[in-house]
Protein backbone atom coordinates (compact mmCIF):
# COMPACT_ATOMS: atom_id res chain seq x y z
CA UNK A 1 0.00 0.00 0.00
CA UNK A 2 1.56 3.33 -1.01
CA UNK A 3 2.47 5.69 1.80
CA UNK A 4 0.07 8.53 2.31
CA UNK A 5 1.53 11.86 1.28
CA UNK A 6 0.46 14.90 3.25
CA UNK A 7 1.65 18.51 3.24
CA UNK A 8 3.96 19.32 6.17
CA UNK A 9 5.38 22.65 7.31
CA UNK A 10 9.17 22.86 7.70
CA UNK A 11 10.14 23.57 11.30
CA UNK A 12 12.88 25.96 10.17
CA UNK A 13 11.87 27.88 7.03
CA UNK A 14 8.11 27.21 7.56
CA UNK A 15 7.67 26.38 3.89
CA UNK A 16 5.20 23.55 3.09
CA UNK A 17 6.52 20.31 1.61
CA UNK A 18 5.22 16.80 0.99
CA UNK A 19 5.68 14.09 3.58
CA UNK A 20 7.63 11.86 1.21
CA UNK A 21 10.39 14.45 0.99
CA UNK A 22 10.91 14.24 4.76
CA UNK A 23 11.32 10.47 4.52
CA UNK A 24 13.82 10.77 1.66
CA UNK A 25 16.04 13.14 3.60
CA UNK A 26 15.56 11.29 6.90
CA UNK A 27 15.66 14.54 8.82
CA UNK A 28 12.91 13.99 11.34
CA UNK A 29 14.11 14.88 14.87
CA UNK A 30 11.55 14.30 17.58
CA UNK A 31 8.47 16.25 16.60
CA UNK A 32 10.43 18.57 14.28
CA UNK A 33 10.35 18.02 10.53
CA UNK A 34 12.55 19.71 7.96
CA UNK A 35 12.29 20.04 4.21
CA UNK A 36 16.03 19.59 3.64
CA UNK A 37 19.33 18.80 5.33
CA UNK A 38 20.28 22.47 5.09
CA UNK A 39 17.24 23.47 7.16
CA UNK A 40 18.03 20.78 9.73
CA UNK A 41 21.62 22.00 10.13
CA UNK A 42 20.54 25.64 10.21
CA UNK A 43 17.95 24.94 12.88
CA UNK A 44 20.53 23.13 15.01
CA UNK A 45 23.01 26.02 15.00
CA UNK A 46 20.46 28.81 15.19
CA UNK A 47 19.73 27.73 18.76
CA UNK A 48 23.15 29.15 19.75
CA UNK A 49 23.61 32.94 19.25
CA UNK A 50 26.30 33.86 16.77
CA UNK A 51 28.34 35.79 19.37
CA UNK A 52 28.45 32.75 21.65
CA UNK A 53 29.55 30.54 18.76
CA UNK A 54 32.19 33.09 17.78
CA UNK A 55 33.68 33.48 21.26
CA UNK A 56 33.77 29.70 21.65
CA UNK A 57 36.20 29.45 18.73
CA UNK A 58 38.58 32.25 19.73
CA UNK A 59 41.81 32.10 21.70
CA UNK A 60 41.91 35.40 23.62
CA UNK A 61 45.53 34.85 24.66
CA UNK A 62 46.94 35.32 21.19
CA UNK A 63 50.11 37.22 20.27
CA UNK A 64 50.50 40.92 21.08
CA UNK A 65 51.26 43.04 17.99
CA UNK A 66 54.88 44.17 18.13
CA UNK A 67 54.14 47.45 16.34
CA UNK A 68 51.09 48.21 18.50
CA UNK A 69 51.59 46.58 21.93
CA UNK A 70 49.04 48.93 23.50
CA UNK A 71 46.29 47.05 21.63
CA UNK A 72 46.75 43.96 23.78
CA UNK A 73 46.56 40.32 22.68
CA UNK A 74 44.85 39.13 19.53
CA UNK A 75 41.72 36.98 19.68
CA UNK A 76 42.87 34.30 17.27
CA UNK A 77 40.47 31.98 15.43
CA UNK A 78 41.27 28.38 16.32
CA UNK A 79 39.39 26.83 13.41
CA UNK A 80 40.29 26.53 9.73
CA UNK A 81 41.01 29.66 7.68
CA UNK A 82 40.21 30.39 4.05
CA UNK A 83 42.81 30.82 1.32
CA UNK A 84 43.30 34.49 2.25
CA UNK A 85 43.86 33.79 5.95
CA UNK A 86 40.40 34.91 7.15
CA UNK A 87 37.97 32.97 9.35
CA UNK A 88 34.40 32.36 8.17
CA UNK A 89 31.33 31.82 10.32
CA UNK A 90 27.59 31.48 9.78
CA UNK A 91 25.61 34.41 11.17
CA UNK A 92 22.10 34.25 12.65
CA UNK A 93 20.62 34.42 9.14
CA UNK A 94 22.79 31.45 8.15
CA UNK A 95 24.92 33.47 5.78
CA UNK A 96 28.68 32.90 5.55
CA UNK A 97 30.41 36.01 6.92
CA UNK A 98 34.00 36.72 7.94
CA UNK A 99 34.41 36.21 11.68
CA UNK A 100 36.05 39.60 12.31
CA UNK A 101 33.10 41.39 10.67
CA UNK A 102 30.72 39.54 12.98
CA UNK A 103 32.87 40.49 15.97
CA UNK A 104 32.84 44.16 14.97
CA UNK A 105 29.10 44.14 14.41
CA UNK A 106 28.32 42.39 17.71
CA UNK A 107 30.61 44.61 19.82
CA UNK A 108 30.55 47.98 18.06
CA UNK A 109 27.39 48.02 15.97
CA UNK A 110 26.62 47.80 12.29
CA UNK A 111 29.36 48.47 9.75
CA UNK A 112 28.63 51.72 7.84
CA UNK A 113 27.67 51.18 4.23
CA UNK A 114 30.67 51.32 1.91
CA UNK A 115 33.17 50.73 4.74
CA UNK A 116 35.58 47.85 5.30
CA UNK A 117 37.15 46.45 8.47
CA UNK A 118 40.87 47.07 8.87
CA UNK A 119 42.99 44.93 11.20
CA UNK A 120 45.13 47.33 13.23
CA UNK A 121 47.11 44.34 14.52
CA UNK A 122 47.83 43.10 10.95
CA UNK A 123 46.58 39.62 11.95
CA UNK A 124 43.77 38.48 9.64
CA UNK A 125 42.80 35.62 11.96
CA UNK A 126 42.14 38.07 14.82
CA UNK A 127 38.59 39.03 15.89
CA UNK A 128 39.41 41.28 18.86
CA UNK A 129 37.03 44.26 18.46
CA UNK A 130 39.72 46.60 19.85
CA UNK A 131 41.93 45.60 16.91
CA UNK A 132 39.27 46.39 14.29
CA UNK A 133 38.44 49.71 12.67
CA UNK A 134 35.87 50.59 10.01
CA UNK A 135 37.52 52.49 7.14
CA UNK A 136 36.77 53.25 3.51
CA UNK A 137 38.20 51.03 0.81
CA UNK A 138 40.59 53.79 -0.29
CA UNK A 139 41.88 54.24 3.28
CA UNK A 140 42.31 50.48 3.65
CA UNK A 141 44.33 50.29 0.41
CA UNK A 142 46.45 53.29 1.38
CA UNK A 143 47.22 51.85 4.79
CA UNK A 144 48.23 48.54 3.26
CA UNK A 145 50.49 50.26 0.72
CA UNK A 146 52.11 52.49 3.35
CA UNK A 147 52.73 49.52 5.65
CA UNK A 148 54.36 47.52 2.87
CA UNK A 149 56.56 50.49 1.98
CA UNK A 150 57.71 51.14 5.55
CA UNK A 151 58.20 47.42 6.20
CA UNK A 152 60.69 47.34 3.33
CA UNK A 153 62.79 50.10 4.98
CA UNK A 154 65.25 48.45 7.37
CA UNK A 155 67.67 51.38 7.93
CA UNK A 156 67.28 55.07 8.71
CA UNK A 157 68.49 57.70 6.18
CA UNK A 158 71.87 57.83 7.99
CA UNK A 159 72.37 54.09 7.68
CA UNK A 160 71.46 52.94 11.22
CA UNK A 161 69.53 49.66 11.31
CA UNK A 162 66.01 49.67 12.75
CA UNK A 163 66.63 47.06 15.44
CA UNK A 164 64.45 46.64 18.50
CA UNK A 165 67.05 48.41 20.66
CA UNK A 166 67.56 51.25 18.18
CA UNK A 167 63.92 51.95 17.31
CA UNK A 168 61.49 54.28 19.04
CA UNK A 169 57.80 54.10 18.16
CA UNK A 170 56.01 57.45 18.14
CA UNK A 171 52.24 57.54 17.75
CA UNK A 172 50.95 60.56 15.89
CA UNK A 173 47.20 60.44 15.46
CA UNK A 174 46.23 57.17 13.77
CA UNK A 175 49.79 56.56 12.58
CA UNK A 176 52.73 54.88 14.31
CA UNK A 177 56.10 56.28 13.22
CA UNK A 178 59.54 54.78 13.68
CA UNK A 179 62.42 56.83 14.99
CA UNK A 180 66.15 56.06 15.09
CA UNK A 181 67.59 56.36 18.61
CA UNK A 182 71.15 56.61 17.31
CA UNK A 183 70.18 59.68 15.27
CA UNK A 184 68.37 61.13 18.25
CA UNK A 185 71.46 60.76 20.44
CA UNK A 186 73.61 62.30 17.71
CA UNK A 187 71.28 65.31 17.41
CA UNK A 188 71.39 65.73 21.17
CA UNK A 189 75.21 65.77 21.26
CA UNK A 190 75.38 68.13 18.25
CA UNK A 191 73.02 70.53 19.98
CA UNK A 192 75.13 70.40 23.17
CA UNK A 193 78.27 71.16 21.18
CA UNK A 194 76.60 74.17 19.55
CA UNK A 195 75.56 75.51 22.96
CA UNK A 196 79.11 75.09 24.28
CA UNK A 197 80.53 76.89 21.24
CA UNK A 198 78.12 79.81 21.73
CA UNK A 199 79.09 80.11 25.41
CA UNK A 200 82.83 79.96 24.62
CA UNK A 201 82.57 82.60 21.90
CA UNK A 202 80.71 84.89 24.28
CA UNK A 203 83.37 84.53 27.00
CA UNK A 204 86.17 85.35 24.55
CA UNK A 205 84.61 88.65 23.63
Amino acid sequence: MPEKIIPIECSHCHEPFLGSVAKAYKVKIGKLRFCSKECRIASKYRKVPVLERLLGRLNKNGPIPEHRPELGPCWVWIGPLNENGYANLRDDDWRTVKAHRISFREHKGEIPEGYEIDHLCRNRACSNPDHLEAVTHMENVQRSTIRQYHASITHCPRGHEYTKENTKLDKRGPYLLRGCLACKRQRYHDKKKQQICVVDSGSVQ
